[in-house]
């Protein structure tokens, strides 16, 4: 007998969709997450090297690090 779609077989359809969102939002988050933690690092390496060149003085350098 043939079944309608709305039977087991759709229904692991349905699950097996899910399954492939979710594991596409996990790995869209994960990605996101690294590059916001990338730029954070980045902006103190900035400052250091600001300061190491000698374009900022060392009550700059602490303040604008206090910031970050």
């Amino acid at each position: 007998m043939m079944g309608t779609g709305f039977g087991i077989g759709g229904f692991g359809m349905g699950l097996g969709l899910l399954f492939w969102i979710f594991v596409f939002l996990a790995l869209y988050y994960v990605l996101t997450e690294k590059n916001k933690t990338v730029r954070a690092d980045s902006a103190i390496d900035v400052l250091k090297q600001r300061y190491a060149c000698g374009e900022i003085t060392r009550d700059e350098y602490l303040q604008v690090k206090k910031e970050i």
